[in-house]
């Protein structure tokens, strides 16, 4: 059943929406995150299900592009699932924006397979130094700078 699509207060259509599937993160970079706060009870994000009842409730309202955030999306248990669910949906794009530091080239297979179509790595600094800093984790830069490269070997 299509319904009304969603305009915003300057009359554009919406197509384009970002799920946010969990807001733990394996770093905890300056900008985003005190050293002190807390993640939300894991009781109080959503399921699978009504991730996928979401997107199914938004196809309807014309949204056309999915983006899967977080925190990062990787420590969300129900990732390789959503993605497998969300490739079959009608969508014109389904996407992913990770910090890299869980990402191996069979996952990165599995995903491209099951119809994730882009993924966008966040870098904050070329600067090994600077990353640690700005992180507050072990991950380095080779690190995340390989996972582009399996990235790329697998058709990304």
């Amino acid at each position: 059943m299509q319904r009304a699509p969603i305009i915003d207060p300057f009359g554009r259509h919406i197509h384009y929406v970002r799920l946010s599937v969990t807001d733990r993160c394996n770093f905890r970079c300056i900008y985003c995150m005190e050293p002190g706060d807390r993640f939300l009870p894991k009781m109080q994000l959503l399921s699978l299900e009504e991730y996928v009842r979401l997107v199914d409730v938004l196809l309807t309202l014309g949204i056309r592009t999915v983006r899967i955030t977080g925190g990062e999306p990787t420590l969300y248990p129900e990732l390789d699932e959503l993605i497998e669910v969300l490739g079959q949906r009608d969508l014109d794009d389904l996407a992913m924006t990770t910090n890299g530091s869980r990402a191996d080239s069979d996952t990165l297979a599995q995903w491209r397979h099951a119809g994730l179509k882009r993924i966008t790595f966040s870098l904050d600094t070329l600067r090994e130094d600077r990353m640690q800093s700005i992180t507050r984790s072990r991950t380095t830069v080779a690190e995340v700078l390989g996972a582009i490269r399996l990235a790329r070997e697998v058709g990304y």
